[in-house]
């Protein structure tokens, strides 16, 4: 299913930021706290680790520095982020979101193949 950049949002934003950084990833649903979740993991070796990148700032900041990405808020409420590097921009409810769907732009164009 296509889907353009400017809607992704949760698991889908995830894996196309992992399509877009080359990585081995898959889905998996797990209990977090009692509450059933749908996280995307990135496979390393024998183990693996859950990759959040429109929500972890430890996931998603070293692809904002090393992409040279800037985000402001409007003020209607958004994110713009802006990559200095393509030009691209972003649109999100939060700066990650915002700045994660510059990134996916940069690299993968306005629209993304899904599978989920």
């Amino acid at each position: 299913m296509k889907v353009k950049t400017k809607d992704l949002i949760g698991v889908q934003l995830d894996c196309a930021v992992a399509q877009a950084e080359g990585i081995t990833w898959y889905i998996d649903t797990v209990r977090v706290k009692g509450a059933t979740t749908t996280r995307v993991y990135e496979e390393r070796g024998e183990c693996s680790a859950a990759f959040q990148p429109s929500t972890n700032w430890a996931h998603g900041g070293p692809i904002i520095e090393r992409e040279k990405i800037c985000a402001d808020y409007l003020l209607d409420g958004r994110w713009l982020a802006v990559s200095r590097i393509t030009e691209k921009q972003g649109l999100g409810p939060t700066p990650l979101i915002a700045a994660m769907r510059c990134y996916v732009a940069s690299k993968l164009g306005d629209t993304v193949e899904t599978n989920n």
